[in-house]
């Protein structure tokens, strides 16, 4: 009897799990959300705006309800505040902000934004946020937000209008350099229109965007500018603690600076002015206009008097002869003056691991003393603490180099070995290795009919939040046409390596005058 009673309770339980299996057609009320999500294929999720200007974003919200039943919100908050991750915000203990605090940064309640930022200059996080006010359901999304000053972030681009004598500056913001923006805007006459009553004298020499400030120097004057509106910060005389009674200023970085052959540097405690001049203890130099950024924040520089290399501790008020015994040619007496000077690649100068590598490789172009038109480079590597460590690593004749003798522009790439040289009429790359030597050069571009070339560099910078570094990226070509009293500038594209340049310019910009001077201004 026991046994039937086992079997029976066996027989049930497979029927009770034999109808669970069964398709159930009971009448249920269930909550279909369909689709409620952004859009984020291939949409821009990086802005970058001037400050009172309008930021316009499409939501790309996807939802197959009602959006009345929706509450939309945009937010915008400084980055630093936040962890910008899914319900993982600061602890109110630690940062006092808690993710309620949100409704405070709050600039929109629409489902696209169309607003004025008025927040100023830095980077933000936006966050959108679509809410059902039923069930509270949400579909949300972030991006990054650059303001910048009305000002501008892109190529800073200086240049003299001939025909009325005018020097100004543009500023051109690009997708190529900045995936923030999605087309070309040009800040035309920031120089003029802030300071009217200043105008900048004589011929355009160089502008470099540095520590909050622009420099722009001329061959009679220079001046440093507030990078938020181009105002003159400090006339010449106060760029020093002790003004030079010559104006003849060349800058190269925030560090030092060549005015009238004497080497002026900051103190490592930084500051505007600059101290100087460096002097030597009993001898006396002239330095060619360019300043060696060597390792540990010093400076070398080139004697031209004296045809020799000169360094001079960050901490030092003056210079002294380079000792080291170079293997290529000598440091103390190259029998050469130098004509010019930029980083190159060279592997053995390189230190460092990213984020943080330094390259302290070397390119210098020689003429003899009295001009002949034969060329020389010279690379070497300024990699340590003391002069006597310095060493060289190649020496070569440039003679086989086409048109070398009426070369006036110069480009060194540092990713690979790249060196480019242009006439007025082409550009040439030079052939080489640091190992083999020189074998001539080939001519790889020219400008349109009636364009001269009035300046050329390779672009030295990341760009704005690309995906990959435009350093060494673009050769920037600027040309002019005196018939129509316009310069353009090319951006070509470069191969890092090789430097092979595309057929088509990346992107090409014109400007009202002849362009000494390219760099590049990020607010």
């Amino acid at each position: 009897m026991k046994k039937i009673f086992i079997i029976g309770i066996v027989i049930l339980l497979c029927g009770l799990i034999t109808t669970s299996c069964l398709k159930d057609e009971g009448n249920y009320d269930y909550l279909d959300l369909g689709n409620f999500y952004v859009d984020t294929v291939d949409k821009q999720v990086n802005f970058s705006i001037k400050q009172f200007s309008i930021l316009e974003v499409n939501s790309n919200l996807i939802y197959d309800g009602n959006k009345s039943d929706l509450k939309f919100n945009w937010s915008l908050y400084d980055e630093s505040s936040y962890i910008v991750a899914k319900s993982k915000y600061p602890l109110e203990e630690s940062s006092g902000i808690t993710r309620e605090d949100l409704k405070s940064f709050s600039i929109a309640e629409t489902e696209n934004l169309s607003v004025e930022i008025t927040a100023e200059p830095d980077t933000y996080i936006l966050e959108f946020s679509a809410v059902n006010i039923d069930n509270e359901f949400a579909a949300t999304m972030t991006y990054n937000v650059t303001v910048e000053s009305a000002i501008g972030s892109g190529l800073l681009v200086m240049y003299k209008a001939v025909d009325a004598g005018v020097i100004d500056l543009d500023i051109v913001s690009s997708p190529v350099l900045n995936s923030g923006v999605t087309e070309v805007s040009y800040v035309r006459n920031t120089y003029t229109r802030a300071n009217p009553l200043t105008p900048l004298t004589g011929n355009p020499r160089m502008c470099l965007a540095v520590l909050e400030s622009v420099y722009v120097a001329t061959d009679e004057d220079a001046k440093r500018l507030s990078d938020l509106d181009m105002t003159i910060a400090d006339d010449f005389e106060n760029i020093f603690l002790t003004p030079p009674s010559t104006k003849d200023f060349h800058i190269f970085s925030d560090a030092a600076v060549i005015n009238d052959g004497k080497l002026y540097k900051r103190t490592g405690w930084g500051g505007i002015a600059f101290l100087g001049p460096t002097s030597m203890i009993g001898d006396d130099y002239y330095a060619a206009p360019f300043v060696i950024a060597a390792y540990g924040g010093n400076a070398a520089l080139y004697d031209q008097e004296n045809m020799r290399f000169l360094y001079s501790d960050s901490w030092a008020g003056y210079a002294v002869p380079v000792s080291a015994n170079g293997t290529h040619f000598s440091f103390s007496n190259t029998g050469k003056k130098m004509i010019y000077t930029a980083k190159g690649y060279d592997p053995k100068g390189i230190v460092g691991s990213a984020p943080y590598i330094y390259n302290y490789g070397y390119f210098s172009i020689f003429r003899n003393p009295v001009d002949d038109g034969a060329r020389y480079l010279y690379a070497y590597i300024v990699d340590t603490y003391s002069e006597s460590g310095y060493t060289t690593s190649a020496a070569f004749d440039l003679s086989s180099c086409t048109e070398i003798t009426n070369a006036e522009f110069w480009a060194f790439g540092e990713r690979g070995p790249v060196v480019y040289y242009a006439t007025t009429e082409k550009i040439y790359q030079m052939n080489y290795t640091l190992d083999s030597g020189v074998i001539g050069s080939s001519e790889v571009w020219t400008p349109g009919v009636d364009e001269e070339i009035t300046c050329m560099k390779l672009f030295k910078y990341d760009g704005i939040s690309l995906a990959n570094s435009a350093k060494d990226k673009y050769l920037l070509v600027a040309t002019y046409n005196s018939a129509t009293a316009k310069g353009k500038l090319y951006l070509l594209e470069a191969d890092i390596v090789t430097g092979v340049l595309s057929a088509e310019p990346a992107a090409v910009y014109e400007f009202s005058g002849k362009i000494a001077d390219v760099d590049f201004i990020e607010s």
